[in-house]
């Protein structure tokens, strides 16, 4: 198996682009690790877990709970 990556790099980001870069990796951070949580509970709780029925649960909720993940569009 081969696995390309790409590194770029952002030479001399402005404060407000770092600001932006850090805030989306940390937002990132946030759903991946809620995701595994919600993962780990449906499994838990006896269901087959799916991407999609995380995302679901996740979408469902994250307009009142998480707004601030707006914030942020990818």
């Amino acid at each position: 198996m081969i696995v390309l990556s790409h590194k770029i790099r952002i030479k001399n980001p402005t404060v407000k682009q770092e600001q932006y870069f850090r805030q989306a990796c940390g937002t990132s951070r946030f759903a991946y690790n809620w995701g595994l949580v919600e993962w780990k509970k449906q499994y838990e709780a006896g269901n087959k877990p799916t991407a999609r029925t995380v995302r679901t649960a996740f979408n469902a909720i994250k307009q009142v709970d998480f707004p601030w993940v707006f914030n942020v569009r990818g």
